[in-house]
């Protein structure tokens, strides 16, 4: 007798897969190998119905006398909207921020980092990034900066490790990564590259004290002229002198998929004790490895004179920028999880 089923799973290197369908009001699946498809006009893909009648296998039950129906894949595990899916492949999908994004694969339960169709890859391929002229990037930065007057410092800085960064921030997946909207590339966001050398200045300098006026940071006038202050400082409501630049890859980036597993999570969302007897629950990630970028910094060159009074007198605030950037990229780090060894630069 002929059962009506979909395709779940099918790996095409191999040639099996398995067939999801009811029996007795319970969803139970089924081991099925290509040679058992009679519909051999059509092939078999992930959300396409099928017919078939229950047999045994070598190693168990096994679907036979397969029928595939219905044409196209009713669920090929991307959320398109109908007409894009029959003109576009998803991998063929060439900015990274879109592939993951907008076409990312949703396994049944939840939205997942399949980077190839066997779903073994766990890197991004380098050959995504083909077609992003990195070097005429950076050299369009820097004429820019050029002709917009700033004096400017430049650095290059290599991943010690790894970076990850952006993971908190909206996405499909469970985790996120900041990518260029337009590039598609991973990068360091301007405002992420000054709040950590500010951070590093505060911790180091002022003991962790942001203060006011009278105390802590905000009582040196330096400190206000370089990153800018709010009104209760000692500089008053002004904005900082240097400008943080977003900071490009120089190269083709290395993507790489990590994975954190927390072992107390009814701890850490509910009133539970933490205890051995928790299941810990493994969270991909991705992660930027081993990558060379560039940090560019400036400042108006008729606003950048020495400092008068405070920790950094005698220095311009360029000058104290690029230091400080620099100790903070090494000692602090950027991105998330910088406690465990992410996000640190040589």
């Amino acid at each position: 007798m002929e059962i009506k089923g979909k395709i779940k799973k099918f790996n095409a290197e191999k040639g099996f897969g398995f067939i999801s369908y009811q029996e007795e009001c319970k969803q139970k699946d089924i081991f099925f190998h290509i040679s058992n498809i009679l519909t051999k006009e059509q092939k078999p893909t992930e959300g396409l119905e099928v017919l078939f009648v229950p047999g045994e296998g070598r190693k168990g039950p096994e679907a036979q006398k397969i029928k595939i129906y219905g044409g196209k894949a009713e669920y090929s595990g991307y959320f398109l909207p109908t007409d894009t899916s029959e003109i576009l492949e998803p991998f063929a999908v060439d900015n990274v921020s879109l592939f993951l994004n907008k076409a990312a694969y949703f396994d049944g339960k939840k939205f997942c980092h399949r980077l190839d169709r066997s779903g073994r890859e766990i890197r991004l391929k380098s050959g995504r990034f083909d077609s992003i002229p990195f070097s005429r990037l950076l050299d369009r930065r820097k004429d820019a900066l050029n002709k917009s007057g700033l004096s400017h410092e430049v650095r290059e800085m290599s991943l010690d490790w790894r970076l990850a960064v952006g993971l908190g921030g909206a996405s499909v997946h469970e985790t996120a990564m900041t990518l260029h909207h337009v590039y598609g590339i991973p990068y360091l966001p301007g405002s992420a590259v000054k709040g950590v050398t500010r951070s590093r200045v505060v911790a180091e300098l002022f003991e962790n004290e942001e203060g006011d006026r009278q105390r802590g940071a905000l009582a040196d006038p330096g400190f206000c002229l370089v990153f800018g202050s709010p009104e209760d400082s000692i500089a008053g409501a002004r904005r900082g002198i240097v400008r943080f630049f977003d900071a490009f890859p120089i190269s083709t980036p290395a993507f790489c998929l990590d994975v954190m597993t927390p072992h107390y999570s009814s701890y850490y969302t509910g009133d539970k004790p933490p205890a051995d007897y928790h299941n810990p629950v493994p969270v991909p990630f991705l992660t930027v490895e081993k990558t060379d970028f560039m940090f560019f910094v400036g400042a108006e060159e008729t606003e950048n004179t020495p400092i008068v009074g405070g920790v950094f007198d005698g220095n311009t605030p360029l000058a104290v920028a690029v230091e400080w950037m620099e100790r903070a990229m090494r000692e602090q780090g950027i991105g998330a999880k910088t406690s465990v060894g992410y996000g640190y630069f040589v």
